[in-house]
C-alpha cells in the first residue's frame, strides 16, 4: 500500500470521528456512507487494466490504489458492467484528477462512452451516485436549493448537487453545457476543491442560509459533446462556457473506440455472432459516427445499440430485421439514408439472404 493511499484511508475514516455534537447524534441515528472501509483498497493497474510501464512513477506511485467505499445506499451505486473496456488514454488522466479532487469534463461525440467511464468506476470502487441530465430548464433551485418559508414553516430544500456534496457522492452532470450562464455560475464554488462548505441561500427574511461540510469522497464528473468552447448544429442547447468555469475543470477527450478494440469486445459482450458478423456491424457504425461527426447527419450508433443489435440478431436470425428495430427505425432521414449506405457496402459483402437484405431496396 502506497503512502497517498494510507493517508487518504486514515483521513476519510476520521472525518467521522472529528464532527460537531449534533452531527455526531445524527450519524448516531444513520452510518454515514462513502467511508472507506477499513483494509480494502482497489488495485487501480489490474481493475482497468493499465500498463504499468505506459505510466509516469508519479502517477504509479500516488494513484495505484483506491479505497472502496461502505455505500449505504447500495442501490445508489451504478451496477458493474463485466467486460467493460476503460480506455488507458481517459482512464489514466480521469484517476489522476479524483485522486486531485479536481472536477473533470468528458467531451465526445454522442455514444462515445462518457458517463459510462465514471460510473464503471463508482461501481469498481462502490461509491454512491448522483447522476444530473443537464437542461436549459435546470434551475440552481433544483442543483443547490433554497431555505425559506414552505407550507407556513422555514424548511431547507437541499438540491441534488447539494446532497452529493455532504454525502460523498460521485456527482455525473450530462450535457453540463446546456446550463444557463447564471446557473454555472451558481456552481462555482462547487467546483473548486478547496471548498470545504456550501451555503444553501436563504430566500426570505425569515430564513437564514444553511452551511452543509463538503465530504472528503465528494468528486464531480461533467460531460459535454462540445466541451463548451463551440457551437454545433448537430448538438441541441449547448453553449459557450465561461473562463470562469473552464478554469475550474480539466478536459479530457473521449471517442469512439477503434475497430481493434470494439470489434473483439463486441463478440465479447454479445456471444453468439460471428466475427465477420461483428466486423460488419463496427463498420456500418463507424460509417454513420464519420458523418455525424462532420455534421452530415443527425444520428450516430453507440456501442449499446450494436449489442442490442447483435442480440436480437442471435434471437431472430434476421439481421435486416434486427437493424431496423434497434438502429434504423430510431433515425430521421438525413441518417437513414448514411445508415442505408452503409449497410448495403458492408452487409452485402457476407452474401446473406434476400430477406435479409430485403430493406435496401425499399
Amino acid at each position: 500500500m502506497t503512502t497517498q493511499s494510507t493517508n487518504e484511508v486514515t483521513h476519510l475514516n476520521s472525518v467521522q470521528n472529528n464532527e460537531s455534537g449534533d452531527s455526531l447524534k445524527e450519524n448516531a441515528k444513520q452510518v454515514r456512507s462513502n467511508i472507506p472501509v477499513p483494509g480494502k483498497l482497489l488495485k487501480v493497474f489490474e481493475t482497468f487494466s493499465i500498463d504499468v510501464k505506459t505510466t509516469a512513477k508519479a502517477f504509479a506511485a500516488k494513484c495505484g490504489f483506491f479505497p472502496v467505499y461502505n455505500a449505504v445506499h447500495q442501490d445508489r451505486v451504478p451496477q458493474k458492467v463485466e467486460n467493460f473496456f476503460f480506455d488507458p488514454l481517459v482512464m489514466v488522466p480521469l484517476l489522476a484528477a479524483y485522486r486531485a479532487s479536481i472536477p473533470t469534463m468528458l467531451v465526445g461525440p454522442q455514444g462515445s462512452g462518457k458517463t459510462d467511464y465514471p460510473k464503471q468506476l463508482a461501481a469498481r470502487i462502490n461509491q454512491e451516485v448522483t447522476h444530473i441530465e443537464a437542461t436549459p430548464e435546470t434551475s440552481i433551485d433544483q442543483l443547490i436549493g433554497f431555505s425559506g418559508l414552505k407550507d407556513g414553516s422555514i424548511k431547507t430544500i437541499k438540491g441534488k448537487c447539494a446532497k452529493a456534496f455532504e454525502n460523498g457522492d460521485l456527482l455525473i452532470i450530462d450535457e453540463v453545457c446546456s446550463l444557463k450562464p447564471e446557473v454555472l455560475i451558481g456552481l462555482h464554488s462547487l467546483m473548486e476543491p478547496s471548498t470545504k462548505q456550501l451555503v444553501i441561500p436563504a430566500v426570505d427574511n425569515e430564513a437564514k442560509d444553511v452551511i452543509l461540510k463538503r465530504h472528503p469522497a465528494f468528486r464531480i464528473v461533467l460531460t459535454s459533446n462540445t466541451g463548451g468552447t463551440e457551437i454545433k448544429k448537430n448538438f441541441k442547447a449547448t453553449g459557450i462556457m465561461s473562463d470562469a468555469i473552464l478554469s475550474r475543470i480539466c478536459r479530457i477527450d473521449v471517442d469512439y473506440l477503434s475497430e481493434e478494440i470494439e470489434i473483439p469486445l463486441l463478440l465479447k459482450r454479445a456471444e453468439g455472432i460471428s466475427p465477420t458478423m461483428a466486423q460488419s456491424m463496427v463498420k456500418i457504425a463507424n460509417h454513420v459516427r464519420e458523418s455525424y461527426k462532420e455534421g452530415q447527419c443527425s444520428s450516430t450508433i453507440c456501442f449499446r445499440s450494436l449489442m442490442k443489435w447483435a442480440s436480437l440478431y442471435n434471437l431472430l436470425g434476421d439481421v435486416d430485421l434486427a437493424f431496423r428495430m434497434t438502429i434504423f427505425n430510431h433515425f430521421k432521414n438525413d441518417a437513414k439514408a448514411r445508415a442505408k449506405l452503409a449497410y448495403g457496402s458492408h452487409i452485402s459483402a457476407l452474401k446473406l439472404t434476400p430477406q435479409e437484405l430485403k430493406f435496401l431496396k425499399d
